[in-house]
């Protein structure tokens, strides 16, 4: 009887392993699609209202859809720095599910942003929107493609294990 019980534990264990990557990929389309909308907010706020950087952090924390990105939260920001080296530091230590060429890109929109024209902060958005919409295409295709695969090969791993126990 306690036999079973174990053999069953490890196949739930190898079950939910599959689990946990299939959300992890799930979780960086999740982080992307974010990303892409602050963009989007970005591009609107230059565009309509040719806002500061300081307003467009408060804009962020007030739009529903990105107020709980960690790095451009209040609290997290210091005052007695630059406040974009500031929200590039924190970049580095988000909870997003982002990688490290993503946090390297983004880091370098917030230090752009600001520094030419209308005209050329709208292009440095474009150019940010296209690459991290770019990311979110390989992230659904990996999504679509391997989600599968690691919840099948977690419990088929999960039931080989136990099957070798036996």
């Amino acid at each position: 009887m306690v036999k079973i019980i174990g053999l069953t534990l490890i196949l739930a264990c190898g079950g939910l392993i599959g689990l946990t990557a299939a959300e992890k990929i799930k979780l960086h389309t999740k982080a992307l699609r974010k990303i892409i909308r602050l963009l989007e907010e970005s591009e609107i706020m230059i565009r309509y209202n040719a806002c500061t950087f300081n307003e467009l952090l408060e804009h962020y924390r007030s739009c529903d859809e990105l107020k709980d990105i960690d790095f451009i939260a209040q609290d997290s920001i210091c005052n007695d720095s630059d406040i974009k080296d500031s929200v590039c530091s924190n970049l580095q230590h988000t909870g997003l599910d982002l990688t490290e060429e993503e946090k390297h890109n983004l880091g370098c929109f917030f230090r752009e942003l600001g520094s030419t024209d209308l005209d050329g902060q709208l292009a440095i958005i474009l150019h940010y929107k296209e690459y991290f919409k770019g990311s979110l295409c390989r992230a659904d295709e990996e999504q679509q493609s391997k989600s599968r695969l690691y919840k099948s090969m977690g419990i088929l791993g999960g039931a080989f294990l136990a099957i070798i126990l036996i």
